[in-house]
């Protein structure tokens, strides 16, 4: 039997920390319009306070993602928060578009890319198959072939 559709509204703090809230499918009109409200403080690394208002989380429903391959009837909707109606500086998202709209208006078109960084593990070397030995030099890490 499927579960309850629900959507995930989710932002990260500043340290990458998913901060999130189930939202039913009934209510997802009302997510749309209004946001999710969340205690700033509370999330965690927000730039706030206790004292600060509350942070509202408003989704972003181009990256809105069902994923029923962790859970039938699962979506997941990033969001960004706003705090009394504007967007909240100190949120992750918020911070890369208002660099992506400054960079614009230098004439500059943001590009992103991954630094995809791995390692090996020891394994036993072959004559037809010697494993380099991983060092690392001041200029960066490096390898040194049939150590």
């Amino acid at each position: 039997m499927p579960g309850r559709p629900v959507v995930l509204a989710l932002f990260v703090d500043l340290r990458g920390k998913p901060c999130a809230k189930l939202v039913p499918v009934e209510a997802v009109e009302e997510l749309a319009s209004e946001g999710v409200g969340f205690a700033g403080y509370a999330v965690g690394a927000m730039g706030q306070e206790p004292r600060d208002p509350d942070l509202v989380a408003i989704p972003d429903v181009s990256f809105f993602t069902p994923i029923p391959f962790i859970k039938d009837g699962l979506a997941i909707v990033h969001c960004d928060p706003h705090v009394e109606g504007k967007p909240w500086p100190f949120a992750p998202r918020n911070i890369l578009k208002a660099i992506v709209a400054q960079a614009a208006c230098s004439g500059f078109e943001a590009w992103v890319g991954a630094e995809v960084e791995y390692s090996s593990s020891p394994g036993t070397p072959t004559a037809a198959s010697p494993l380099p030995t991983p060092t690392t030099t001041l200029r960066g890490p490096a390898t040194t072939p049939g150590d």
